[in-house]
C-alpha cells in the first residue's frame, strides 16, 4: 500500500504516482485507489501496489509533487 496525506487547503499543489525499475527512468503510473478519507482538514489517499512478478520482481515507487 502507498499512502499519503495532504492538507485540503493546499489545492495549488499537483501530485502524481511514479514508478521505475531503476532510479533513472521514472514514469507516471496508474494505481488502484483503495481508499480516500477526509478528516480534520486532511485528505488521505491509499493506493494498492501491483504484486511483483517473475518478469518484474522489483519496482520502485514515489510521489511527485509540483506547484500549479
Amino acid at each position: 500500500i502507498l499512502r499519503f496525506s495532504r492538507p485540503l487547503a493546499r489545492d495549488d499543489a499537483g501530485w502524481q504516482v511514479e514508478g521505475a525499475r531503476d532510479f533513472a527512468a521514472w514514469q507516471p503510473e496508474m494505481l488502484t485507489l483503495l481508499d480516500r478519507r477526509v478528516a480534520g482538514g486532511v485528505e488521505t489517499f491509499e493506493f494498492g501496489l501491483p504484486t511483483p512478478t517473475a518478469v518484474e520482481p522489483r519496482r520502485w515507487w514515489r510521489m511527485r509533487f509540483w506547484v500549479r
